[in-house]
């Protein structure tokens, strides 16, 4: 009686359930926002404690159970990261199968083991206890450091953008990125699409469609940066060093960009939608528009750690469905902002016609039998092949192609007057991207990119082809607003997955 009194409440089964949670928070505290860990934990929470109440009426025992359900949420959140090693060297298929049997017997014999340990059971409950506070508080500083931290102010050390002319009616600006969305010379080389009636038609309604554009950077969040600070990246690294690996002060340029400041001054409001991606999820926006119900990327990170998406058809269906539902609610709300009051600079990242491939040419749902990713390039072929992904991508590009004139025809009949429209691609397609290498990657597949400008009466006088997207903010501020930018250098940088600053200038490669 008095041992018992003495042991320890199981408090490690509730802390390794929460583990997962304050892990992702660790590694993403700065991309998140609100109440955005509450439904994973939420969640956790509930698996917890389905598993003790089904161990405690096995066993009957509470701190047995806690022991036995403390080990099935162990496993249960491992089992992710050994799927996706497993994925590395076999298919997902037997990656899933593989790890899942391993799992199946680590469980079992884990059970056995703590079954002829129940003399021990306190004892265990107050080592587990120990390990499980520190497995959480770990991350939990991390997370605070980070905070603690602050950002790192990279836009307010460039120059501010002044402008020497305002107009008595300031015109709308849509900036709509389209991610990998590929130039016509190369999808039709590459991916056997002729994608002259989309560009015919956005030269018939007066943009400027550039034959030769390509992108600065090869990944994302280096291209998005640029393009909406209008400046290259040197001080960037300079300032960070090649060796750094997150992209926290990239996601700090998007979010905080010179280009908004500057319109904001002119008395524009910031509207963006949410994306599924925390690059671009930008909260500091006057005007965030979302669907009703959307996954985010925490919950996407969270479910991967977990086997069903690999099992569960079910969950993999409602994560591409998400997925689906915010391009869709993107691509119908372009054209319909009439009611935000004001001049306004609207920012749409569109993740499409980018992996993962969720339309058919008709806009049909498609749902991969793999778990939800957004894999691209070298990644999504330790999977898939070139043939599956220039199939999905042709039939993304071939449904965006007839949403997005439906938007820019409504653009253009606003009540408000023409508009500035700015489609382009944040780089290429990655079908033959290799994200590790420069010498295996086709790196005029991924520089090459759509990029079409229009502004009201018409396309800009003087425009020429191979402008990269560092200079078209450059361009539009200065006929706008008389901003007075010089035209910048145009530069494109291949960067590792794993090394986004440590930039090799493949101009010479690319530049045609």
């Amino acid at each position: 009686m008095a041992d018992a009194k003495r042991a320890s409440w199981p408090v490690h089964l509730l802390l390794i359930a929460l583990f997962p949670v304050v892990s992702l928070l660790g590694q993403n505290v700065d991309r998140l926002h609100g109440t955005e860990p509450l439904l994973p934990m939420v969640c956790a929470f509930v698996l917890a404690a389905l598993a003790w109440g089904v161990a405690c009426v096995i066993v009957r025992d509470g701190r047995r159970g806690a022991l036995f359900a403390s080990w099935t949420m162990f496993l249960f959140f491992a089992f992710g990261h050994g799927a996706t090693m497993a994925q590395r060297v076999v298919s997902y298929e037997r990656a899933a199968a593989a790890v899942g049997l391993g799992f199946g017997l680590l469980w079992i014999g884990g059970l056995w083991v703590l079954h002829l340990a129940k003399a021990h059971t306190n004892m265990l409950t107050t080592l587990l206890n120990r390990i499980a506070w520190i497995l959480v508080l770990i991350p939990a500083a991390t997370a605070a450091f980070r905070v603690v931290g602050g950002g790192s102010g990279l836009t307010s050390t460039l120059e501010p953008i002044r402008f020497s002319a305002s107009l008595d009616h300031k015109p709308d600006i849509y900036f709509i990125v389209l991610d990998a969305y590929g130039r016509g010379d190369v999808l039709r080389e590459l991916f056997d699409y002729d994608n002259r009636e989309f560009l015919d038609g956005l030269r018939r309604r007066g943009f400027f469609v550039d034959e030769l554009a390509r992108s600065n950077y090869v990944q994302t969040f280096l291209s998005v940066a640029s393009s909406l600070n209008a400046c290259h990246l040197d001080h960037v690294v300079a300032a960070v060093g090649k060796e750094r690996v997150d992209r926290g002060p990239l996601g700090e340029m998007i979010r905080d960009s010179r280009v908004v400041r500057a319109l904001r001054r002119e008395g524009y409001r910031h509207v963006t939608f949410a994306t599924g991606y925390w690059g671009t999820e930008i909260w500091t926006a006057d005007e965030r528009l979302s669907p009703r119900w959307a996954l985010s990327e925490f919950d996407n990170l969270w479910l991967s750690m977990t086997p069903l998406p690999y099992f569960g058809v079910l969950t993999r269906g409602v994560q591409y469905a998400s997925h689906r539902n915010r391009v869709r609610f993107t691509l119908d709300s372009l054209g319909t902002l009439d009611d935000v009051e004001g001049p306004k600079f609207v920012f749409a990242h569109v993740v499409a016609p980018h992996p993962p491939f969720v339309f058919d040419a008709k806009g049909n749902p498609l749902t991969p039998s793999r778990p939800f990713s957004f894999a691209d390039g070298s990644h999504f072929m330790i999977q898939g092949d070139r043939e599956e992904y220039r199939r999905g991508y042709v039939g993304q590009v071939a449904y965006l192609n007839t949403q997005l004139m439906a938007a820019i025809d409504r653009l253009l009949a606003s009540p408000r007057g023409e508009p500035v429209i700015i489609l382009q691609g944040d780089h290429g397609p990655g079908s033959e991207l290799d994200w590790w290498s420069v010498e295996e990657s086709n790196l005029r597949e991924r520089t090459a990119i759509l990029s079409a400008l229009r502004l009201p009466g018409g396309a800009v006088d003087g425009l020429r082809d191979g402008m990269t997207p560092v200079n078209t903010f450059r361009v539009v501020l200065n006929e706008l607003f008389g901003a007075g930018l010089e035209m910048l250098d145009n530069r494109s940088f291949y960067s590792a997955i794993d090394r986004p600053y440590d930039l090799i200038d493949v101009t010479e490669l690319v530049g045609e």
